[in-house]
């Protein structure tokens, strides 16, 4: 993963709309100035993932939980880190190959 582009909220037009509650908009700044601050790529790549599901997130209070949970854990950036990695494994990652039919399953194991 090369070149990571930050996230940034004015070029959004979803973060205008989405951010409305300051703890939102508080739990995104902090993603945006951790990710700036890694070095890792998986590091940043896990606290993107936290900052498009404050964009992107569904249900309001679902991004408010989120956000909630990101600020209680801001002077924490090696469990915001955990966090993303698990929405990745847990969430993302099964969602993406229940798109494939049952029979490609096997070929995505992880061992």
């Amino acid at each position: 993963m090369d070149n990571l582009t930050e996230l940034n909220p004015e070029q959004n037009s979803l973060s205008q709309d989405h951010l409305l509650q300051p703890s939102c908009q508080e739990a995104y700044r902090l993603c945006l100035m951790y990710e700036g601050q890694f070095a890792a790529d998986d590091d940043k790549r896990w606290i993107r993932i936290l900052a498009c599901l404050l964009l992107y997130a569904h249900k309001d209070g679902a991004r408010v939980y989120l956000a909630n949970t990101i600020m209680c854990m801001k002077d924490e950036p090696a469990i915001l880190v955990k966090l993303g990695q698990t929405f990745e494994q847990y969430v993302i990652f099964p969602c993406e190959f229940s798109l494939f039919p049952s029979w490609w399953w096997p070929f995505f194991s992880v061992d």
